[in-house]
């Protein structure tokens, strides 16, 4: 006998709630394995290459650590406040599942390197941080999976553009964070190869 559902049964639930729910779906395999936590870091440069493309990004740095990544390089996310939705640009970029691809500049960056979308990222991780500067302003924002724990700090700025990032994965997620270094290396590898302008550094 087919079972019914009422009103009450159907539960609406957040984007980061739903990519918690189904990580494995979302990252393409079982979390605790190795090469599929590499897509963490991996996503988070989707950005860095767009800006690359766009005649703006030069400079990639990432860093491992025991427990979290950081990431950063020479080109700022925007602040720019989008009145319909009340937050800018980055904010939306960083909470919103989907919008990492559908704001690339150039499509290619978002079919060959924006896999899952950074927004995934973030709600898989116990803590994001960001920090970024563009067009004469800097602002930074913190995130629990997923979700901010404040309004994103903007300030004027007369600095260069760069967006820093330090992500924590959720240990209760992922368990264990253990990087497959050598795949991520190699990906590295194929990203100078196609990008021999980009100097782009990983130190484990």
């Amino acid at each position: 006998m087919q079972k019914k559902y009422s009103r009450e049964d159907i539960k609406l639930i957040s984007g980061q709630e739903a990519v918690r729910k189904r990580s494995s779906m979302y990252l393409g395999g079982d979390p605790s394995e190795p090469a599929i936590q590499n897509q963490m870091v991996q996503q988070c440069l989707c950005h860095a290459l767009d800006e690359h493309i766009n005649g703006i990004c030069t400079n990639i740095a990432i860093l491992l650590g025991v427990s979290e990544f950081q990431i950063e390089y020479d080109a700022g996310m925007s602040l720019e406040m989008i009145p319909e939705d009340g937050i800018c640009v980055a904010e939306l970029i960083m909470t919103r599942l989907h919008a990492c691809q559908n704001m690339k500049k150039n499509l290619e960056v978002g079919g060959k390197f924006c896999e899952i979308g950074i927004m995934v990222v973030n709600a898989l991780s116990s803590q994001l941080e960001i920090e970024t500067a563009s067009k004469n302003h800097i602002g930074k924002q913190t995130y629990s999976k997923g979700f901010p724990l404040s309004h994103f700090e903007i300030k004027e700025y007369e600095g260069k553009e760069f967006t820093k990032l330090r992500v924590k994965p959720d240990l209760c997620l992922f368990h264990k964070i253990n990087f497959d270094k050598v795949g991520l290396q190699k990906w590295v590898s194929q990203i100078r190869q196609a990008m021999p302008e980009l100097i782009i550094s990983i130190n484990c």
